[in-house]
């Protein structure tokens, strides 16, 4: 039978390096990404905001030519993605050739 004991400094060491392995495992774990929902033009907010998928589309007063998502400082996507999340709608997905009346120029 052998006789090992577990010394205070093993276990502190074991306990130390556990811990903090844990958040590397937790993050490895949950590395599934999340599909966002696409802005859905006929939902209750893309209406309050007058969003369309397609700029070329737009009737609305306020817009003027060249105003698109991709070029909006509310787009979080690089310009060459045809999708990418906006601030304004929560994260979900915009056209980048889309429009709203939340339209803003990035700086």
């Amino acid at each position: 039978m052998s006789d090992s004991k577990l010394s205070r400094r093993s276990f502190l060491r074991n306990a130390v390096l556990t811990v903090a392995a844990l958040p590397a495992t937790a993050a490895l774990v949950n590395r599934q990404a999340w599909a966002q929902e696409k802005v859905d033009p006929e939902g209750a907010q893309a209406q309050s905001l007058n969003y369309v998928h397609d700029a070329s589309e737009v009737d609305h007063e306020s817009y003027e030519e060249g105003q698109l998502c991709k070029n909006c400082q509310f787009y979080q996507a690089g310009e060459d993605e045809e999708w990418g999340p906006c601030t304004i709608f929560g994260g979900d997905l915009v056209n980048a050739n889309g429009w709203c009346t939340s339209y803003a120029p990035k700086a």
